[in-house]
């Protein structure tokens, strides 16, 4: 009877040395496989609102449409152009064509980047 108990005590120990010796480590690492021409669109929407006293006092949402396309790509770096709708006006109910013809030109910004193998940031 001794036996087992000493037996399954062991055992017990043995166990939990294991579970000790587990990394908390909870970082993933991670290599794109993008290939040149490979294209994602994304809605962002931001949404702000105020409370004071319990009560709502500012509710905003703006939203825009981005672009995220690869150029260029090899075994070292992606070149990427990050291009984005800004929506101007986006929350008035009515524009004039003449008010419309001169914020379409503001509507389009782009940014192109390199990034290294993991997609850090390298270069404007």
């Amino acid at each position: 009877m001794k036996l087992n108990f000493y037996f399954v005590l062991i055992l017990f120990l043995l166990h939990q040395t294991r579970l000790f010796g587990q990394s908390s480590d909870s970082t993933i690492s991670y290599i794109a496989e993008w290939q040149k021409g490979d294209i994602k669109k994304y809605k962002i929407t931001k949404r702000n609102i105020e409370y004071r006293n319990g009560k709502e006092t500012k509710n905003e949402t703006n939203s825009y449409i981005a672009r995220f396309e690869i150029k260029a790509a090899d075994t070292n770096s992606y070149a990427i152009e990050y291009q984005y709708e800004d929506q101007l006006f986006s929350n008035t109910p009515e524009l004039t064509t003449e008010l419309k013809n001169i914020t379409a030109k503001y509507n389009i910004r782009k940014v192109e980047y390199t990034t290294d193998e993991f997609g850090a940031f390298k270069e404007i």
